[in-house]
């Protein structure tokens, strides 16, 4: 005797049983990270900010732009770090974009082990762009990237 339910995936024919347990399973993890999401988020405008964390903040926009450029016109051979310019913590980025957009909260400094997260972050891990010469494909800084971010997204401050 055949079982429907296993074979049906082979067929490209759904498995009515096994549908409905993976649609409950899935809608059961959305409600898990929504509530996971929501015991996350800020309370009264209050953020914590790792202070013992250094990243490259960089634009999607400005990656593409350079990577098109290193493509079409040649670079070498190696690999290439193409961020934005500058360094920052994470509680500096937050304070950065709270100022940058008037927004009416604050960062308390945690490290990063008052932080957990699923991998291991590393202390320092703001990229370079020496492998690039700077004629070749130049990189704003990361401020510069906030603001036409933020801007683009009309998030910035007027005024």
């Amino acid at each position: 005797m055949r079982r429907a339910g296993r074979r049906s995936w082979l067929r490209s024919r759904p498995a009515p049983k096994a549908d409905r347990a993976r649609s409950g399973r899935l809608r059961r993890q959305w409600r898990q990270l929504h509530r996971d999401h929501d015991s996350h988020r800020p309370r009264d405008g209050a953020l914590r900010g790792v202070v013992d964390q250094t990243i490259s903040p960089t634009a999607t926009a400005d990656v593409a732009r350079a990577v098109l450029r290193l493509l079409r016109e040649g670079c070498g051979t190696g690999a290439r770090h193409v961020v934005n310019t500058g360094g920052a913590t994470w509680s500096a980025f937050a304070q950065e974009i709270i100022r940058r957009t008037g927004t009416a909260a604050t960062v308390t400094p945690c490290a990063g082990t008052d932080h957990p997260t699923r991998a291991a972050r590393p202390r320092y891990s703001a990229l370079d762009n020496a492998g690039v010469p700077a004629a070749f494909v130049s990189m704003p800084p990361w401020q510069d990237a906030l603001d036409r971010h933020l801007r683009v997204m009309k998030h910035a401050r007027t005024g």
